[in-house]
């Protein structure tokens, strides 16, 4: 399992803002607070997920996270749509 799949999988659960920031490029700077948020390992995506899985309250918690989190969610989303922008123009070029 990588980001974007644990993004889609945060979606299902009901939190499409944080999935789509987590399963962007940019999306492991906010494996750190899930894992905080769910006891699980940072680094590791299919973790979080299986903690997440487990847990009762994931959709409060996701949902929480996704209303502390709109700034770095938000500059996630500028990352990427930069990264997405520069695709096309070299792309173009």
């Amino acid at each position: 399992m990588n980001w974007s799949d644990l993004g889609k999988n945060i979606i299902r659960f009901g939190a499409p803002i944080l999935g789509g920031a987590v399963a962007g490029p940019a999306g492991a700077a906010l494996g750190g607070t899930l894992a905080t948020m769910f006891g699980a390992n940072p680094e590791d995506p299919k973790d979080i997920y299986k903690k997440m899985k487990a847990d009762p309250e994931v959709a409060v918690k996701l949902l929480q996270i996704q209303s502390n989190e709109r700034i770095k969610i938000a500059e996630t989303d500028k990352a990427n749509f930069e990264i997405k922008v520069g695709d096309v123009k070299s792309a173009r070029a």
